[in-house]
């Protein structure tokens, strides 16, 4: 038995590998503390998915032990998630998936993003870089503010910026770790990957393309790229907030930000940040920085204060 990578704070996952066959199955096993009412919709939800082909194919669920088993999707590639390559089949397949996802017919209300927040949101006060934290938790909040009757609600994953939760066995994309599912702005779904995993322009566009089924409006354009920095800050927040010891994590004065550099620099290889290094408290500090940065960053340029101005106008014909 193999554990699997992951940072879930409700569930442990395992690979199992038969001797003999050597065939696999993922083996989640959802936390005996959890309450009967989120057990029931996880699990519901994971049955759902895989029947739609966006989650691996169900093999047995057990609900009274909080078991599931499922197919275990090998990627061809022998990489780790952070190093494999988004290639334009890749991006199409996800997007596909991704669309697929926001067409269901399905009002859940999921109280664990609140309850992620509220977690995140109080250790602020207690961490280093709390001013940093409180930026980014006020500029959400305006984000918010400025969406507000743009976007309609639909069902969503709400961790696919995550790079471990979506898997490519080379035909199709799958989506894993549902426990944040529930009705959310779609466009937090589409943005978060966009600047989370490996995507340059050209692959930004065609996620954006594909997903929408036509070429994109200025609106949806100003939605997206809004959504992007939505999606830096919100990972940037947890990232700080699920240190264990945030009172004594490590601390990026803004000479060491501007000498490690911007987020996309990570992602392009200028800077070197190992999977390894993002589990450790130190790591995930210094990501969340960089992405709160990140944002901040883009927030003060005249492409993001348009786009804040178009959406806040209320134009009919926008």
């Amino acid at each position: 038995m193999e554990k699997l990578d992951g940072l879930s704070i409700w569930a442990r996952s395992y690979k199992l590998t038969h001797e003999q066959t050597n065939q696999s199955i993922a083996l989640r096993v959802l936390n005996s503390n959890q309450p009967a009412e989120e057990r029931e919709r996880e699990l519901f939800l994971i049955q759902w998915m895989s029947e739609l082909g966006i989650a691996p194919h169900v093999i047995e669920i057990d609900p009274s032990h909080g078991l599931i088993s499922t197919v275990f999707i090998q990627s061809p590639e022998p990489k780790p998630w952070h190093m494999t390559k988004m290639t334009p089949d890749k991006v199409m397949q996800f997007a596909t998936s991704l669309k697929l996802l926001h067409s269901q017919p399905l009002d859940i209300k999921n109280e664990r993003l609140q309850e992620l927040d509220d977690k995140v949101f109080k250790l602020a006060a207690l961490h280093p870089q709390f001013q940093i934290f409180k930026t980014a938790i006020e500029k959400m909040q305006e984000l918010d503010t400025i969406q507000h009757g743009h976007v309609p609600s639909k069902f969503c994953h709400n961790d696919v910026g995550h790079g471990g939760n979506t898997l490519w066995d080379g035909k199709k994309a799958w989506m894993i770790d549902w426990e944040l599912a529930g009705n959310f702005n779609p466009y937090f779904d589409v943005a978060s990957p966009m600047v989370l995993l490996f995507f340059n322009e050209e692959n930004k566009d065609l996620f954006f393309r594909t997903y929408l089924g036509h070429t994109p409006s200025q609106r949806e354009k100003d939605l997206l790229f809004v959504n992007q920095q939505y999606a830096y800050l919100r990972y940037g927040a947890t990232s700080l907030g699920i240190c264990h010891e945030p009172s004594k994590t490590f601390t990026l004065s803004p000479s060491e930000i501007n000498q490690i550099g911007a987020w996309n620099d990570i992602l392009t290889g200028k800077v070197l940040l190992k999977r390894e290094e993002m589990q450790t408290d130190f790591g995930r500090c210094k990501t969340g920085v960089l992405l709160i940065h990140q944002a901040l960053n883009n927030m003060k340029g005249e492409e993001f204060q348009a786009a804040i101005s178009r959406l806040a106008s209320n134009d009919k014909d926008y």
